[in-house]
């Protein structure tokens, strides 16, 4: 590092405000876990442990960031990594749950089974997608680093099968979450949160949809890149909130 010209300064950056970032969730849940265990009772606990454990794992995520940075962004860190950022994510909705009333129902109660069983295939073919959508990441990452000479346009090209499978199941999801979203529509669910759940859960997979033909097309632009992981965190947020209304209501 004493060498300016091997120091990427944009890289650089980001690595900080990651792990400033990381270090101000991770107080956030620690103080969380402490109201929730001062304020806990028998019927209530189940919520301060998970978010203890939510704490406990955000601080294993500080460890394996730093075998991410130390790795050089091998794609097996990478997508460990972020799948346990989405646990992170799924645990503390699942809290916030908790603490929520149950409400609302449905003006029509017998295809709810139907919505709710579509729900958990979309949730699944979701973090499939994120998945492979990090493998993808890495993959890229990796074939610059073995290609240097190679133009950032092609790197796509070299990825092969993760690439394909990543923009066939990108399709295969759209639909599914439209014919949910439509699905829950027609259940008339009382409800609000989960009538709004549905329409972001639309509204992000075909932002996914147009952001990642934009990658492909503008060879790979690193904002981008970046605008497109934090909408597949969304969405995948988004579905399993979906799912939990559904199987709460």
């Amino acid at each position: 590092y004493r060498d300016s010209e091997h120091v990427n300064l944009q890289k650089t950056w980001t690595e900080w405000i990651n792990r400033l970032i990381g270090m101000i969730a991770g107080l956030v849940i620690l103080a969380a876990a402490v109201s929730a265990w001062m304020e806990s009772t028998r019927g209530r606990r189940g919520i301060a442990l998970l978010v203890t454990a939510a704490g406990v794992i955000t601080a294993f995520q500080g460890w394996l960031g730093a075998l991410v940075v130390k790795y050089e962004l091998d794609p097996r860190f990478v997508t460990v990594h972020l799948l346990f950022a989405l646990l992170i994510l799924f645990m503390l909705i699942e809290a916030w749950l908790l603490l929520r009333p149950a409400t609302g129902g449905f003006e029509h109660e017998a295809p709810r089974g139907r919505a709710l069983a579509l729900a958990r295939w979309m949730l699944g073919l979701g973090l499939l997608q994120f998945l492979l959508g990090a493998l993808l990441r890495g993959t890229l990452e990796l074939i610059a680093e073995e290609q240097p000479g190679l133009a950032r346009g092609a790197w796509i090209d070299e990825a092969g099968l993760v690439d394909w499978l990543h923009r066939g199941l990108a399709f295969a999801l759209m639909l599914g979450v439209l014919v949910s979203g439509l699905g829950i529509r027609a259940l008339g669910a009382r409800d609000r949160l989960l009538g709004r759940t549905a329409g972001a859960a639309t509204l992000l997979v075909l932002a996914q949809i147009v952001f990642g033909l934009v990658l492909i097309e503008r060879d790979l632009p690193p904002t981008i890149q970046a605008v497109h992981i934090v909408l597949g965190s969304l969405l995948a947020a988004a579905l399993f909130l979906q799912e939990r209304l559904l199987a709460r209501s």
